[in-house]
């Protein structure tokens, strides 16, 4: 079973103007994991080669189950990092934020073709047609950022195994 944060990485090396390189020691880290919103900023700081775009994926989870069916909230994040260090400049704001809503589209329709046409996505089954997203920045004074929130949908088929639990004997020992 693949899991959602492995197919926005997957994107993130693929995705030309990203070109992400895998693993810890990545001379082109563009994919990261992040807490929450909040640590996106000490992760930035400390990796200052951090070229932009790049992309993120919020561990810290939200969700529902209802009906045999657990549907968790996924936060993807694109980030972008203005031409110049100047927040105040609004023009460079703006136009850093439709670069991150570029990319965001982008995501998004290649996350949708992958669902058609992959098989061993089977378990991920993220609704692409109506997504909540956010800005946020700006961040680091030049770092701008669109978060989406996608929904799961995933078969809660799980029965319960008796080895899991001790036995009524084993209790009154």
């Amino acid at each position: 079973m693949i899991d959602f944060k492995d197919v926005i990485e997957e994107w993130a090396v693929k995705y030309k103007p990203m070109q992400h390189t895998p693993e810890k020691t990545g001379n082109n880290k563009r994919f990261f994991l992040f807490d929450n919103i909040v640590s996106i900023p000490n992760i930035v700081a400390k990796l200052p080669k951090t070229q932009s775009p790049c992309v993120g994926y919020e561990l810290s989870q939200e969700g529902s189950i209802k009906g045999g069916k657990i549907k968790p909230t996924h936060v993807v994040y694109f980030m972008v990092k203005a031409d110049n260090n100047i927040a105040t400049d609004k023009e460079v704001s703006y136009e850093a934020t439709r670069e991150a809503v570029m990319h965001m589209k982008k995501f998004i329709a290649w996350i949708r073709t992958q669902q058609e046409t992959r098989k061993e996505l089977a378990n991920i089954n993220v609704e692409t047609e109506d997504i909540h997203y956010s800005t946020y920045g700006p961040f680091l004074n030049n770092w701008y950022a669109i978060f989406i929130e996608l929904s799961d949908v995933q078969t809660f088929d799980i029965c319960i195994d008796k080895n899991d639990y001790i036995e009524e004997e084993e209790t009154q020992d």
